[in-house]
């Protein structure tokens, strides 16, 4: 495995595209339900990077 914006292979983490709300009760899902395609494999340093440039949308499901 290797992080998907700079190619490093050591203290990767998952990075969710967006988050998912519930309607009825208004929590989050939780992080292990998500499907494969919201997800993607970043280091540390650029899941920190993204987090800080850009805001992650929340969709009510």
């Amino acid at each position: 495995h290797r992080c998907r914006n700079c190619g490093r292979t050591d203290q990767l983490q998952v990075h969710h595209r967006h988050y998912l709300r519930v309607r009825f009760t208004g929590h989050k899902v939780a992080p292990w339900c998500y499907p494969g395609k919201s997800l993607i494999t970043l280091c540390e340093t650029c899941h920190k990077a993204g987090h800080a440039l850009y805001a992650i949308p929340t969709y009510t499901i």
